[in-house]
């Protein structure tokens, strides 16, 4: 199941279509190429991008703990794109709080994705 971050980061150009895209995914009848940036399944990485179109973890183990959700934190049209946005909060993340613990912080906040 999709859980999408209360605050969400989505690519400025998707901004006004965000909502609309955002529903349709949680459809299953989203017929964009837009790619997800998920809290990571193992502990190692602290995102995965994910194209929508395929949304599965192909190759990739869910570590011990895994709840069965996929924890969207951003969203973005292509895969660099996503990777931008990605090296954006983390970068945001490391000027607001002087640490690059990010996989922790969202971690910490499961209760503020829907």
């Amino acid at each position: 199941m999709l859980k999408w971050y209360n605050d969400c980061f989505v690519q400025n150009s998707m901004k006004k279509s965000f909502e609309k895209i955002k529903g349709e995914i949680n459809a299953g009848t989203c017929k964009s190429t837009v790619h997800l940036i998920v809290v990571s399944l193992n502990k190692e990485d602290v995102f995965d991008i994910l194209n929508m179109k395929e949304l599965k973890y192909e190759g990739k183990q869910a570590e011990e703990g895994y709840d069965g959700n996929i924890y969207v934190v951003g969203i973005a049209r292509s895969r660099d794109d996503a990777k931008e946005l990605a090296g954006s909060i983390i970068s945001s993340y490391y000027t607001q709080r002087g640490t690059l613990d990010v996989r922790s912080f969202f971690e910490d906040k499961k209760n503020e994705f829907n």
